[in-house]
């Protein structure tokens, strides 16, 4: 016979049952565990107001450190005591990127060409920050178009309408690999398009593909002054043909000869500011195509090339003199590298931070050899947010990830802009995605159009800031370099 449950059965039974949760609640790490790779989280005593936690939802005030008209006033989250970071940052007196200063500095005349490339992760799709910052210097120093585009628009683009036959199969120098890919001729913007087997063999009869770009109406206006279109292409064992027409009238008509190895690059003049280009490729074997642009044939250029996962660590695999060839060709006067926020993820501890940013400095000597010592202007991650308990909090070793990128990068030569310090530092993120309008996405990683406006302004405000001391101090007598990591710190 079942002996009855008495009260004190209860009693001891909830009594045991609290002690065994107390003991897990000592035991079990605040930051949770992880079990069969998911991060398991068990009752911390600070839920319940007994000691502390590191894990703070929000920081007690706000501050904006993205100062603008129009942007809300807390879009930013400070501590308090918190000080300031420069935004700006490199090694010694003279900004590295004085060489282009000078280059967009009014009463230096242009000839033809110059040419900015913007190299970046997911944060600069469809065109973001690129094209304020194209726009502004277009403006200041003349020169129009959207720059470069891909022959497969995989993208949208914020400046392009850009449409192309299905058939085309897209290539990169990172992600992951192509085993029908044996050369290291990714071309300069990273990756290449074809609309045939890379395998001759396959190659049975002509293909035909084609290309229709024009300036998007959601662009800025000097997007739409452009008057040539360039042509990167090469790597084609057999001849074959381009038909280039503009707003249905056909220009010009190529045969091109077999490059295997080589390169070319084909300069059609347009008669028409703004129209609507069309290319139509008839092969059996398609040449790699590295690229098209809409551009001017004076002034400035900046494309826009976004790299979806990468690192930034992928120049090193390609062909160098290839690159070298065009950096050289097309007077690349700026470099910008935008990378850092896939790393972050997989950091593991600081020294694999180190690690990963000793990597990407290596690849910043690379691309400064290769080009001959153009100016390199690193952005850095922005704030990044990952989901702690039931908070969103900044990732546990992106700032040490930023300390390590800013010592590395600006010992390799370049500048290297705090993109994460402009949002207001660590816990700005969550500010970001919450504010009215939405300045980052839910994912906690990526802007909206309206965040990277901002942050793009802000970024060229510092860059002018940059410039006007750098022409001031021009003037001066010079004075013996300073070898800490000295910096340009405008007033925020």
């Amino acid at each position: 016979m079942n002996k009855d449950i008495t009260p004190k059965d209860v009693f001891i039974f909830f009594l045991n049952a609290g002690v065994i949760l107390l003991l897990l609640m000592a035991w079990i790490p605040e930051q949770g565990f992880t079990l069969l790779g998911r991060k398991i989280y068990f009752a911390t005593f600070s839920d319940f107001g007994w000691g502390t936690t590191n894990l703070s939802k929000t920081p007690s005030s706000v501050t904006d450190s993205l100062q603008h008209s129009g942007a809300p006033d807390s879009i930013a989250i400070q501590p308090a005591a918190r000080k300031k970071r420069p935004l700006l940052l490199y090694s010694g007196k003279v900004s590295p990127l004085a060489g282009f200063y000078e280059i967009t500095t009014k009463g230096n005349p242009i000839k033809g060409t110059i040419r900015v490339i913007h190299y970046g992760d997911s944060q600069i799709e469809n065109d973001r920050i690129s094209s304020y910052l194209r726009e502004r210097w277009q403006s200041l120093i003349g020169g129009g178009g959207m720059g470069y585009l891909p022959a497969n628009a995989w993208i949208p683009h914020l400046s392009a309408t850009h449409y192309n036959s299905d058939n085309w199969m897209r290539y990169t120098a990172f992600g992951r690999s192509h085993p029908d890919i044996t050369h290291r001729r990714f071309g300069p913007f990273q990756s290449f398009a074809r609309f045939t087997p890379a395998d001759t063999a396959l190659c049975h009869s002509v293909q035909n593909a084609w290309i229709e770009v024009s300036a998007s109406n959601r662009g800025f206006k000097n997007t739409r002054h452009y008057n040539q279109l360039k042509v990167w292409l090469g790597n084609n064992a057999m001849d074959f043909e381009i038909a280039v027409s503009q707003n249905g009238t056909l220009l010009q008509h190529f045969l091109i000869p077999p490059l295997l190895e080589k390169d070319t690059a084909l300069l059609i003049p347009l008669n028409e500011m703004g129209s609507t280009v069309r290319l139509e490729f008839s092969a059996r074997h398609s040449p790699d195509v590295y690229g098209i642009s809409l551009e001017s044939s004076t002034g400035l250029v900046l494309d826009n090339v976004p790299m979806r996962g990468a690192d930034g660590t992928s120049f090193a695999r390609t062909d160098l003199k290839q690159l070298a060839h065009f950096f050289k060709k097309e007077k690349t006067a700026l470099i910008i590298l935008q990378f850092g926020g896939n790393a972050v993820p997989y950091l593991n501890d600081r020294e694999a931070a180190g690690r990963s940013a000793a990597n990407i400095a290596r690849q910043v000597r690379l691309l400064r050899k290769l080009s001959e010592n153009t100016p390199i202007l690193f952005i850095g991650p922005s704030d990044m947010s990952v989901k702690v308990r039931d908070a969103f909090v900044t990732h546990p070793l992106l700032s040490d990830y930023r300390d390590s990128l800013i010592l590395h990068i600006t010992s390799a030569g370049a500048a290297y802009y705090d993109l994460m310090e402009a949002m207001g530092g660590e816990g700005s993120m969550v500010r970001w995605v919450t504010s009215d309008p939405p300045l980052a996405a839910t994912d906690y990683i990526h802007f909206t159009p309206a965040g990277a406006r901002l942050a793009a302004e802000k970024l060229y405000e510092i860059l002018e800031s940059d410039r006007i001391q750098h022409l001031k101090n021009r003037k001066r007598k010079p004075e013996p370099p300073n070898h800490t990591h000295s910096v340009n710190e405008p007033g925020i």
